[in-house]
C-alpha cells in the first residue's frame, strides 16, 4: 500500500492514535483528537480504496486501437 499516494499519511495517523491511546490521558481534548484521526483515516483510507479500484479498473480496460477505415 506504500507505492499508493497519502499511504505515508495514513499510517502517521494511525501512528498519532496510537500514541494518544497509550498516553492514558482520558481527558477532552485527547478524545477530540482521537476522533478526529479516526476521521481522517477513515477519509484517507476511502480515498486510497478509490484510487486503487481506479487503477485495477484501468489496467483492466484493452488499449485503444486505430480505427480500421
Amino acid at each position: 500500500m506504500s507505492n499508493l499516494p497519502h499511504a505515508d499519511n495514513v499510517e502517521m495517523l494511525r501512528a498519532d492514535l496510537k500514541h494518544f491511546e497509550e498516553s492514558g490521558d482520558s481527558g477532552q481534548t485527547v478524545m477530540e483528537i482521537k476522533a478526529h484521526l479516526l476521521r481522517r483515516i477513515a477519509e484517507l483510507d476511502a480515498a486510497l480504496s478509490r484510487i486503487n479500484t481506479l487503477e485495477s479498473g484501468a489496467s483492466s480496460v484493452p488499449p485503444k486501437t486505430a480505427d480500421p477505415r
